[in-house]
């Protein structure tokens, strides 16, 4: 009896320990992951581009926190899924004559209600992330950190308009006529 118990609590362990999949770095391809394995930041590559940044363009200032989102279920149609760290950028922009606030995301507590998270890795010092704002007729486009190795406090900022899907409701007839808070030009983000 003592022997069944032990094989049944030996098997349970092997199929929970089966189920939690591998934990892989940033860097792994993730085509090749297989169910529970876990993409994990497990060399600190988001490290540098966390915390508070500042920037101003146009009259405008944009604060910014960037914040790792750890561990985030991933699942496909076709019922595979696995887990993924990201950053998300949280931001608000001001007019900075009238004070004026015209975007806000500080609110969000989630990855899904993010408006800008990371789609790379890091590679080569550089963080690329998608902007999509369903705000805004799901306006998208992509924006890439790059890390100014001279000034760990400063990170350049590049953005690039993406084509995307203009839903039936959208009030506007063009995606330029959408209005975009973030910076479309390139800025200097600055650490507080």
């Amino acid at each position: 009896m003592i022997n069944n118990i032990v094989c049944i609590l030996l098997l349970m362990s092997f199929n929970v320990q089966s189920q939690q999949g591998n934990i892989l770095p940033l860097s792994h391809d993730l085509l090749s992951t297989e169910n529970g394995d876990y993409v994990k930041d497990i060399d600190n590559v988001y490290l540098p581009y966390l915390g508070n940044w500042e920037t101003q363009w146009e009259g405008k200032k944009m604060d910014v926190s960037i914040q790792k989102s750890t561990k985030q279920l991933i699942t496909s149609p076709n019922g595979n899924y696995y887990y993924k760290d990201y950053l998300i950028i949280k931001f608000r922009v001001i007019d900075l004559t009238t004070q004026l606030e015209f975007a806000n995301t500080y609110g969000i507590s989630n990855l899904k209600d993010a408006k800008i998270t990371s789609i790379s890795t890091g590679k080569d010092n550089q963080i690329y992330f998608l902007y999509m704002d369903p705000d805004l007729c799901n306006n998208t486009g992509k924006i890439k950190l790059i890390r100014n190795l001279g000034n760990p406090n400063e990170l350049f900022y590049q953005y690039r308009f993406d084509e995307f899907w203009m839903p039936d409701n959208c009030p506007y007839l063009t995606q330029a006529e959408i209005p975009i808070y973030i910076p479309t030009v390139n800025v200097t983000l600055t650490k507080q």
